[in-house]
């Protein structure tokens, strides 16, 4: 079995030194490990630190370094890796973040649980350590690996009711799987991991769950999404294009669980929209934008799903005052989750 770790490098002289140090780190004795780096033409000193540490460099892992001609983004950096990878898993890695001391290892021990299950596993997703917040993205009810079968749509369904989470990173994915489903990054679009995680996971056959901590996700205060106009319509364009795409290809079984999760997107462009609505840039955005939801409440009507019609209502005025609300934003969360369950025994 060989794994092959993705680093997107760009302007992340201040980290990286720190994420190739926790790479080296990993234990490789029972598998293969490479590691690529996608230099997206980085104006800093990033590849300079690269070189320097990979010259002193005496060990298992195979270490190489891919170019672009120009920037092309996250998303295409990501792509490159994937194209470049020689691993039967993938393993996308930001170079700000950094590795926990034997994560791979204690990832692939877990696929040892249930061997006669192996076969079915494409993806295997560990727990990520959020510094800024001092927790972990998610709290498991199970202390040890567990695998999650998805003839029934289980492991969709975990994704689609955010049990599970979407960012790329932090998740081993069968190579095969994004080649022979043309599953790639988008160009172009911000959160881009809602879209790739939700065909990763429609296709998936079994996801293994690991509650350790595998991933340490670092606050970098760079990474943070600035408010400039273009920003803000690239982010409700984005979340646009990943809400059609998305009810384009929907799932047989999980429809109800799938709705809600197209609206928890389409509501946060719509909030991003009505608090910029005065920008000139950003009000050209609302005719697509009101189509995406009148669409969306259109098919859940048509479906039959009356309840959820109504709470998608909330995202159309006068309702929409709803969302000004202290306790409705307090509590959507809980709203939303009362809505699917009940939308559920409704539904039989």
């Amino acid at each position: 079995m060989k794994i092959s770790i993705i680093v997107p490098v760009y302007n992340v002289q201040k980290y990286i030194e720190r994420c190739i140090d926790s790479i080296m780190r990993q234990e490789c004795d029972d598998f293969a490990l490479e590691c690529i780096f996608v230099n997206d033409c980085t104006p800093d000193d990033s590849m300079n630190i690269i070189e320097r540490k990979l010259v002193n460099y005496v060990g298992k892992i195979e270490f190489s370094v891919v170019n672009h001609e120009v920037n092309k983004g996250l998303s295409v950096s990501r792509n490159t890796g994937v194209l470049r990878a020689k691993g039967d898993f993938v393993f996308f890695l930001d170079s700000d973040d950094r590795l926990e001391v034997g994560a791979l290892k204690c990832m692939v021990d877990a696929m040892q649980v249930d061997k006669d299950k192996t076969s079915i596993i494409d993806v295997i997703i560990g727990n990520t350590f959020l510094c800024k917040d001092g927790r972990s993205s998610m709290s498991y009810q199970s202390n040890v690996a567990f695998l999650l079968e998805n003839t029934d749509e289980k492991a969709l369904r975990k994704l689609l009711n955010r049990d599970l989470y979407h960012i790329a990173c932090n998740k081993l994915v069968k190579r095969s799987l994004l080649l022979e489903h043309n599953i790639s990054f988008l160009e172009g679009i911000i959160d881009e991991d809602l879209l790739w995680s939700y065909f990763v996971f429609y296709y998936a056959q079994g996801v293994l769950v690991v509650p350790q901590i595998t991933y340490i996700y670092e606050d970098n205060p760079t990474s943070i999404m600035n408010t400039t106009s273009d920003r803000i319509v690239q982010r409700i364009q984005s979340r646009i294009c990943i809400c059609n795409k998305i009810l384009n290809s929907p799932p047989e079984l999980s429809i109800i669980d799938y709705y809600m999760y197209v609206f928890y997107i389409l509501v946060r462009a719509i909030n991003l929209f009505e608090q910029n609505s005065t920008d000139n840039l950003v009000r050209v955005c609302g005719g697509e934008l009101f189509e995406l939801r009148d669409r969306v409440l259109k098919e859940v009507f048509h479906k039959r799903l009356y309840l959820l019609y109504v709470f998608f209502l909330t995202a159309k005025k006068p309702l929409y005052a709803l969302s000004k609300c202290r306790w409705y934003r307090r509590y959507y969360d809980r709203i939303a989750k009362c809505i699917l369950v009940v939308s559920k025994k409704i539904s039989g």
